[in-house]
């Protein structure tokens, strides 16, 4: 997957459309979605593409949970964003772009039920550390421009 760089559209960082406490129910409640929707799947639906370029459901999963495996643990963070920047400057990739095929990689040997159960047990954990975050991490910038498709804005590391 690859993400274009270009104009920028604001200079400020998206402010959030929802408050922080909804967020982070939300947040839990979604990762337990994510398992279910994941355990739900038949073997040949984790083999169809997806809209991501070379990406097909599989690898979509491995990139789901390797964010979630990456907020759960700051070692595993610091770990994932040393390895996609050295990558990202190493091929002039974006961060991004080497931040989740770092997780797609790092996912790949999973079977599909070890997924599932990773993200049964990385879910949870990776809610909690979201809550957790402080507000003068969450609100910062990260350094590269995001390109969502049709805009291109300013993301934060946090809700």
């Amino acid at each position: 997957m690859v993400t274009k760089l270009g104009v920028v559209t604001s200079e400020k960082p998206r402010q959030p459309a929802l408050d922080r406490q909804v967020a982070m129910n939300l947040a839990a409640a979604e990762y337990d979605r994510v398992a279910s929707l994941l355990d739900a799947l038949t073997p040949s639906q984790w083999a169809l593409p997806t809209d991501c370029p070379g990406w097909d459901v599989r690898a979509v999963a491995g990139h789901i949970l390797g964010m979630a495996q990456m907020v759960a643990s700051v070692p595993e963070m610091v770990r994932q964003q040393v390895g996609s920047q050295r990558a990202a400057k190493k091929n002039g990739a974006a961060t991004i772009d080497a931040l989740t095929a770092l997780q797609v990689t790092k996912n790949a040997g999973l079977s599909t039920t070890e997924i599932v159960e990773q993200m049964r047990v990385v879910g949870p954990k990776a809610a909690r550390s979201r809550r957790r975050t402080p507000g003068m991490i969450r609100n910062r910038k990260i350094p590269e421009i995001q390109d969502t498709g049709s805009v291109e804005e300013w993301w934060t590391f946090g809700y």
